[in-house]
């Protein structure tokens, strides 16, 4: 019995019209994801309004997103390091679809929670589980690239939001988000069941699955196999589903660090996503519809800052290049609290600000990546990112706090910059115990 090397195949063989297709979906997929994250922020003011209270008064719905996000990346994210990971996304994309358009009629602030709560859960293992299959099916040699390609649709899904808060909500509503998000959702689910499931995954699990090579063969029709093969991966580290024992045992570490970061990170994204057009709102009297117009041209950044990480750890260490854009963040968030909205700056400081923030993240998700065998992908970044939504729970409920305070913009935005700051001397302080593997090339 011959053995036939799959990662080999992968990495010398072009790209089929199976693996656009996949990278499609998993755009469609982390722009869902990214959509709603930052959706509700743009329109709290709105839906308070409808509820009766203030946006301070949501302050339950955030916490019960953000718990429901921390409790679905640490329980869901390892089903697809033991049963697949397409079939855990298309569970989790038809559930999160369907709990979205029931929030849409929510009768109270405690029911509306609740259906965030769940639609959380499902969410939560999106941008794990997506990366892990995008990379199974990329080559090496193009693997970051094409990561940082896929993570646009985070980046787009946060300016979608403001897009479409412009020109939905004058016509339907806060409601007419949400079933747009929700429907999504439900196609990701539906055109998943046209995808393969991870080559990688399948030969870690069982050499011998028959449906390897059928998959295979979906990349490349002529490709000579006698069905007589025993499929390997090139490294060692690959060829067996480790338990998760191992991330605090051979790599807690580096664990520890991603941790850390993702917490402070997607803590201070949590926060921005849910209080930002508030803050504004409240402390400097934009209107929520104008502050998501000029928002859905700056929050491109967050596109281009992703598609700039990714070129960036082609060339240099992570931990230099996350320090920057962490750096960055911090300068362009106080900045904003100084710059006069109606000038041209803001929007400028408004876009450096959103590049910077999704290049950090982008960085910090592709570094934590490469740093786990494939038994191992979606539970290291799904566990990290566990960490992140427990700080996406406690760092949100600072924005509250301000926005109950009588503190003016600039002072209010010049203590948050303190956080993008202080996650900059972590790394510094911190990152050389990252894992060998994050610095090197995928």
């Amino acid at each position: 019995m011959a053995n036939f090397d799959v990662q080999r195949f992968i990495d010398t063989h072009r790209w089929a019209p199976v693996q656009y297709g996949l990278l499609v979906v998993c755009l469609l997929l982390l722009f869902t994801d990214g959509f709603d994250i930052f959706m509700f922020g743009k329109v709290a003011p709105v839906i308070a309004r409808h509820y009766g209270t203030t946006p301070a008064g949501l302050s339950m719905v955030v916490v019960a997103q953000q718990t429901g996000l921390a409790l679905g990346a640490f329980v869901l994210s390892p089903f697809a390091d033991r049963i697949g990971r397409k079939r855990v996304l298309e569970l989790c994309a038809l559930g999160f679809g369907l709990l979205t358009v029931l929030s849409a009629y929510a009768t109270s602030i405690a029911s509306f929670a609740l259906l965030r709560g769940l639609a959380g859960a499902l969410l939560a293992p999106v941008v794990p589980i997506t990366l892990a299959l995008l990379s199974e099916f990329t080559p090496r040699q193009r693997r970051t690239t094409i990561l940082a390609v896929g993570l646009v649709g985070y980046g787009l899904g946060n300016a979608g939001s403001a897009f479409f808060t412009a020109r939905l909500l004058p016509h339907y509503g806060w409601t007419g988000l949400f079933w747009f998000c929700g429907g999504v959702g439900l196609a990701c689910a539906a055109l998943l069941r046209l995808l393969p499931e991870s080559l990688q995954f399948m030969v870690a699990r069982d050499p011998e699955d028959a449906r390897i090579a059928r998959i295979m063969r979906r990349i490349d029709p002529a490709l000579p196999l006698s069905g007589d093969e025993h499929f390997v991966l090139t490294d060692k580290a690959d060829r067996r589903l480790a338990p998760l024992s191992e991330l605090w045992r051979e790599r807690r570490q580096a664990t520890a660090v991603f941790w850390a970061a993702s917490f402070a990170s997607m803590g201070m994204i949590a926060l921005f996503a849910s209080w930002m057009a508030s803050l504004f709102h409240q402390m400097g009297g934009v209107p929520v519809e104008r502050f998501a117009a000029v928002a859905s041209f700056g929050l491109l950044g967050g596109s281009v800052g992703t598609l700039l990480a990714g070129g960036l750890l082609d060339r240099l260490r992570a931990q230099p290049v996350m320090i920057g854009f962490y750096l960055t963040q911090a300068a362009a968030v106080w900045a904003l609290g100084l710059t006069p909205f109606a000038s041209g700056a803001f929007p400028a400081a408004l876009f450096v600000w959103s590049l910077a923030q999704g290049g950090g993240q982008a960085a910090l998700n592709v570094s934590i990546l490469r740093s786990y065998p494939v038994g191992l992908r979606s539970s290291g970044l799904g566990w990290a990112g566990g960490a992140g939504r427990i700080g996406g729970i406690a760092v949100p409920l600072l924005g509250s706090m301000l926005l109950a305070g009588s503190l003016s913009l600039s002072v209010a935005m010049g203590l948050l910059a303190l956080g993008p700051l202080l996650i900059a001397l972590l790394l510094m302080l911190t990152g050389r115990h990252l894992a060998p593997e994050a610095d090197g090339k995928a």
